[in-house]
């Protein structure tokens, strides 16, 4: 299966100008990818019309240089690797008493199979369209053969009219594939993006998190603090206390003392005024006689 899904993918990456798988493939400013010696054939042939892309039909002002499309040879190398893209062997290519594919451009592959409502023969990659399109699913398959070959020459599928409805065929199944590929690549955005959100998510919980740490924390150092105020302060009222008392003591002691010296002093005086008064009295009392 996996073998399978390689194959169909590799039978995608067409190229509009040959119809064949691309090879050494180059990219235009519009983004298509053609064979660069496809580029390089049909610019010789028609100088005009290789001003535009015949896939999306865009037109340019000169001859776009074609670059090299780095992706997709990538892509064909990984093919050839898978032993997939490699070139055919020379016993696929068609002889001379085989069936030769009715759409191969130079040298032809054998073909696999003969539509008989087309009215052509096609090998193993040239018949994709007929497995996934579904109109093209409809059609009557044969083993291919001479006979038909003899009685279809003259309605065969290298027609300019056949061709162009061939061209559009795979076209389709190309944008197809390449809106599949676009459609993986939007789901890879949006796994990314909720990725992003997650992420985002998480460092939001972080940041809540680390907040409330640090509030925890400040209220603990301010707790700290009041905690060493409050015993700073006992402290302090300790001291102005102790020293109040003292104060007070040695005021207590300086009124006693100045208490004991007016009494002292009083009692001076009484002994003063009582001496006073017995030496202002005569010695001896006079005779009135």
């Amino acid at each position: 299966m996996a073998q399978q899904r390689i194959q169909e993918d590799q039978a995608n990456h067409f190229c509009s100008i040959c119809l064949d798988e691309v090879q050494d493939p180059v990219v235009i400013p519009c983004g298509h990818s053609y064979c660069m010696s496809c580029m390089k054939s049909h610019g010789e042939e028609d100088k005009k019309k290789i001003n535009s892309c015949s896939e999306c039909r865009l037109a340019f002002r000169s001859r776009p240089a074609p670059e090299k499309n780095n992706a997709l040879s990538d892509l064909v190398e990984d093919f050839e690797k898978a032993g997939l893209q490699a070139a055919p062997a020379e016993h696929c290519y068609a002889g001379p008493g085989d069936v030769g594919c009715d759409i191969c451009t130079g040298r032809k592959l054998k073909a696999v199979k003969s539509c008989m409502q087309c009215l052509v023969s096609s090998c193993e990659d040239h018949l994709l369209p007929h497995y996934e399109c579904p109109v093209l699913k409809k059609h009557k398959l044969t083993n291919p053969s001479k006979k038909l070959q003899k009685k279809i020459c003259s309605r065969r599928l290298r027609s300019a009219k056949d061709r162009k409805e061939h061209e559009k065929i795979v076209e389709v199944i190309k944008k197809k594939k390449e809106l599949s590929v676009y459609q993986q690549q939007i789901q890879q955005g949006i796994d990314g993006r909720k990725r992003d959100v997650k992420m985002l998510q998480q460092e939001f919980e972080a940041i809540g998190h680390s907040a409330d740490k640090a509030v925890r924390d400040s209220d603990k150092m301010c707790a700290d603090m009041i905690r060493l105020l409050q015993k700073r302060s006992d402290e302090v009222k300790q001291q102005v206390r102790a020293q109040q008392e003292s104060k007070q003591r040695q005021l207590i002691e300086l009124q006693d003392k100045l208490n004991q010296d007016l009494e002292q002093l009083k009692q001076i005086e009484s002994e003063l005024y009582q001496f006073l008064q017995k030496e202002s009295q005569p010695a001896h009392p006079v005779d009135p006689q």
